[in-house]
This record gives structure tokens, sequence and C-alpha cells, in this order.
């Protein structure tokens, strides 16, 4: 059993553990390095980098230096893009791992597991659920529904406003939304960018 799979108490518990979580799935090979990732799919680290960008990758970060999972290894560029991009807006650790346990819904496989028999589309549709539910758990805050609030009235609707929040917006130089609002100073930033929106103020 790796490191990931034996620490106790979730996401929370690796957050609780912090750095010396991360060095612990660095050391036990449940990470790699992004020159591992970059060579077994033929790419350069610049396309790495792009892809965290726009969604289709994301990494952990240790001591400056960004990690991916074992698994990504042995799994095609376009499948891992396709599953990343619904899980974007939850933090590294835990899309980390989203990749590494098992789950209920897909019979008790783990994801690159259920990937490795090409079924993408299955993986894909389990993934937005997922994220949908802890995106939803960020919103059910005072202040993050009061940022739903907003985004609806600013987008028209609240299918369009949970969109807007798990996009990489321009206002906020490319950043995601619902990941700022992990911070205070995060959520500032997305009020007042939604406040200059609905009020009609695009510059």
């Amino acid at each position: 059993m790796s490191q990931a799979e034996s620490i106790k108490g979730g996401p929370a518990g690796a957050l609780a553990r912090g750095e010396a979580a991360k060095a612990e799935w660095v050391r036990a090979g449940d990470l790699v390095s992004a020159k591992q990732l970059a060579d077994a799919w033929g790419v350069t680290l610049r396309a790495l980098g792009a892809a965290e960008r726009s969604g289709e990758l994301f990494a952990v970060t240790l001591k400056r230096l960004r990690f991916y999972p074992f698994e990504f290894l042995n799994l095609r560029r376009e499948d891992v893009g396709a599953v990343c991009r619904e899980l974007v807006g939850l933090t590294p650790v835990e899309q980390f791992f989203f990749w590494k346990r098992k789950h209920g819904a897909l019979k008790g496989k783990t994801v690159p597991q259920v990937l490795a028999k090409h079924e993408v589309a299955q993986v894909v549709d389990f993934a937005r659920l997922q994220a949908a539910q802890m995106r939803a758990n960020v919103v059910s805050t005072p202040e993050g529904a009061r940022i739903m609030q907003l985004a609806t009235s600013a987008l028209g609707d609240k299918t369009a406003a949970h969109a807007w929040l798990a996009r990489p917006a321009y206002g906020l130089s490319g950043a995601v939304p619902i990941v700022l609002m992990a911070t205070s100073d995060g959520r500032a930033q997305v009020l007042e960018l939604l406040g200059r929106l609905d009020a009609g103020v695009y510059s």
C-alpha cells in the first residue's frame, strides 16, 4: 500500500500534515517530477505549464517544484486533460486524492484503473458530479452564497454563474474564481470583479 493510500482523513488529513505529507508522497513514488511526466508524454515543460493554466492538468507543489500523480505516466494526456477539466476549482490535494482513492461509484476502482479500460466518458461524468458537490460546499458559506448571488445577477442565471466560477477569468488575470475563493483576499477580488460586471463595467 502506498503512502497516499495509507493516509487517514482524506484531503483534510493531508492538509493538516502539509509539506511533510507531500514529501512522503514524493519519496513513496506517488508523485513524479515535471521532467518525468514531460518525458513520458513526449512534451516540453512549457507544454505542461500551459496545460495547467488551461485546467487540463494539476500539480502538487513542494518547495517550488511541481509534481504529478505517478499514474499519469501510463495514461493518455488527452484522457487526463478531459478529467482534470471537470475538476477545475478543487485544490491540488483534493484532486490528488480523487485520482488516488478507490470510488464506490466506479465499482471500487481508482480513476486510473477505469481510464486504463478506455472508459473515459464514465470517469468524466463522475468527476463532474464530484466536483460539483465539492464546489457546492464552497458556495454554501455566507460569503460564498453572496458571491453566487452576485454572479447569478451579473451573468443571468445560476448555470452561467457556476460555469463562470469554475473557469479562468480574464478580469482575474486568468485565475479561476472558485480557486481564489479559498482565501479572504481571493474572495475580495472575485466580489470586486463581479461588482463591476454587475454594473456593466467590463474593463
